[in-house]
């Protein structure tokens, strides 16, 4: 797929910014802040260096599968209300590999395409969006790294341990929070529904069972955003008494930059009418 034209470009970023101000959440005054302390005023940016990977192997433990994604992750808040607020979200410098090779020029130019984020107050992540032709290994792939950012904030601030319901790309799971100084673990605990074409099921109604195993290490920035993220976690997926199917994950994110994104004039204008 050749890579989108400036105008092309132009268009999606109009409309994403648009769809973010009145698509997802009525716009409420620039200056905003989650009720999980998280800096979500319009036109706050924040940069990670990110780097994921997921191998699937099968019950003899040979990987059969292999797919490797890297890049700079821009993320800028277009949008706040009382509701939760919207990310305007681009990979850039993006890398790509997987095993088996194949050609993946294709998933390589649409990485880089803007996509949105709509959160929840308490930074639970509500819907990803991306542009209409994204492949879905992509979606799969940016969908997971955005879960990793994840940080799902507890019903009483001053709660050092907690557990909450949340959504990656594969399903939603129960996860439990333990804080220390500066710093969450997050482990999921298990998967309550799973995707599947006519959306989220419980395991157990596609013959599934899934034993999980991940734990996420989260440095947090002053602004409430993590600043590191370090994640490894594993999946043992058994289909109606089949061989048993392992996918191991890992994902590393660090904050390299944080300000005012170049969205925050398009976003006034929409406020003003300009």
């Amino acid at each position: 797929m050749p890579p989108p034209s400036k105008t092309a470009s132009f268009l999606f970023n109009a409309a994403l910014v648009y769809v973010a101000a009145v698509g997802f959440y009525v716009r409420a005054p620039a200056k905003a802040s989650a009720p999980s302390g998280r800096d979500v005023h319009v036109g706050a940016s924040f940069t990670y260096e990110i780097a994921a990977s997921r191998a699937v192997s099968n019950a003899d433990g040979r990987t059969v599968a292999r797919t490797s994604i890297g890049g700079k992750l821009s993320l800028v808040v277009v949008a706040a209300s009382s509701d939760g607020f919207t990310v305007r979200a681009e990979l850039s410098d993006p890398t790509r590999s997987e095993m088996p090779a194949r050609d993946g020029r294709e998933a390589l130019d649409a990485l880089s395409a803007p996509f949105a984020i709509a959160f929840g107050t308490d930074g639970e992540v509500l819907r990803v969006r991306f542009a209409e032709r994204t492949p879905d290994e992509v979606r799969r792939e940016l969908h997971a790294v955005v879960a990793s950012l994840q940080i799902v904030a507890p019903d009483r601030a001053f709660d050092a341990r907690w557990e909450r319901l949340e959504s990656d790309e594969a399903g939603r799971y129960v996860a439990v929070y333990d804080r220390t100084s500066g710093r969450l673990e997050k482990t999921k605990l298990r998967y309550e529904l799973v995707r599947a074409p006519g959306g989220l099921v419980p395991p157990q109604a596609l013959g599934k069972s899934i034993a999980i195993r991940s734990a996420t290490d989260i440095a947090l920035d002053a602004s409430g955003w993590p600043a590191t993220v370090h994640e490894e976690g594993t999946v043992v997926t058994t289909h109606d008494g089949l061989a048993p199917i392992t996918m191991k994950a890992t994902t590393e994110a660090r904050l390299v930059s944080r300000g005012v994104g170049r969205f925050e004039a398009a976003s006034a204008m929409l406020e003003h009418g300009g």
